[in-house]
């Protein structure tokens, strides 16, 4: 049996050596060029004395908050005011269990009764000749002794009722009746709304010479939108935060309002009345950005770029103000800065 070979036709034989000689690469036939044309644009730097606000989150509350609590321990019999409520001057917010405060109020009394009745026995002896000087004394002196128990177990019973020290809100409470609580243990979180509101806030010690007792503010809150509230600063900590290493500051709002609640979240722009000599350069001049460093690209008489590494103050919109680096400097690199850490052989400048 004849077995014939199938020649393959000639347009497939084409094809295949066509692919063969395209699938073969030069050395460097590809390579990409490094070469580009860039445009970058330059301006100058701006330089003004001014006061560099501060924009600082804060918290709003009232300048009174105590922890207010039993001057003896018991049992708490009632507590009357919740959580969030609204209290008067006097409100009573909760109760300790008498019964012990009353029988030892009455003991008090009964010994005071006695010595009473021992001072005046001693006094009439004494008048008599027949009881001496020293226990005429000594009948005063337990006489005096009495009363002082019955002021300290009256005024005990008095302090079973905890009551209001000024209207305010209860924050949090910290006890439930029929709890057993020890002198002087806080039962509420009470904040006082008859004084000033103010707003806690923090600075770092690198703003701390620039801020003084007095420097305004403007404040607003998430939680009342369209509102701006005018505030002076009135405390700056004496020493840092041990956990954060910021210094806490106290701003206190010029009036009140009937919708401020403790807790409220505060944007507080702060400024500070000391002003200082300060360069501003685009927001785009920026590249290579971390934390409040940068680098911007300066410009000198023969067009030559090269990088200077900055310190950002503050943004402003468009605008950032550099408090260190740009000393002696006068142009920068407006846009088109990141591109000139590519090789270029051709640059565009343009001027703003």
């Amino acid at each position: 049996m004849n077995h014939r070979r199938s020649i393959p036709p000639l347009s497939l034989l084409l094809t295949s050596c066509l692919l063969m000689t395209c699938g073969r690469q030069t050395p460097g036939e590809h390579t990409p060029s490094l070469s580009r044309n860039i445009r970058v644009t330059i301006g100058p730097v701006l330089r003004d004395t001014v006061a560099l606000p501060l924009f600082l989150p804060g918290k709003l509350a009232t300048e009174t908050q105590l922890k207010l609590g039993f001057k003896t321990g018991g049992i708490i019999r009632d507590i009357k005011a919740s959580e969030g409520a609204t209290v008067a001057r006097g409100a009573r917010i909760a109760l300790l269990d008498t019964v012990e405060f009353a029988a030892w109020h009455e003991k008090a009394r009964t010994a005071l009764e006695k010595a009473s009745r021992d001072l005046n026995r001693a006094q009439q002896l004494f008048t008599d000749s027949v009881a001496t000087l020293e226990q005429l004394q000594n009948a005063r002196s337990a006489f005096h002794a009495a009363e002082s128990d019955l002021a300290i177990a009256s005024f005990n019973l008095s302090q079973a009722v905890l009551t209001a020290p000024s209207s305010g809100k209860i924050l949090k409470r910290l006890a439930e009746k029929n709890e057993v609580i020890g002198p002087g243990m806080p039962v509420v979180i009470f904040a006082s709304t008859e004084g000033n509101w103010i707003v806690k806030a923090a600075i770092p010690d690198r703003d701390l010479a620039m801020i003084a007792i007095g420097d305004k503010a403007d404040v607003s809150f998430d939680a009342l939108p369209e509102q701006s509230f005018y505030a002076t600063l009135t405390r700056i900590a004496g020493a840092a935060h041990p956990v954060t290493g910021t210094f806490e500051i106290e701003l206190t709002l010029d009036g009140s309002s009937r919708v401020f609640r403790p807790g409220l979240v505060a944007d507080v722009k702060l400024y500070p009345a000391a002003q200082r000599k300060t360069a501003f350069v685009p927001a785009g001049a920026l590249v290579e950005g971390h934390g409040d460093s940068a680098t911007v690209y300066a410009v000198d008489s023969e067009s030559r770029f090269s990088p200077v590494p900055v310190i950002i103050g503050r943004l402003f919109g468009d605008l950032a103000a550099i408090t260190t680096g740009l000393d002696g400097i006068d142009t920068v690199v407006v846009t088109g800065a990141p591109y000139l850490r590519l090789t270029a052989e051709n640059i565009t400048i343009a001027r703003e």
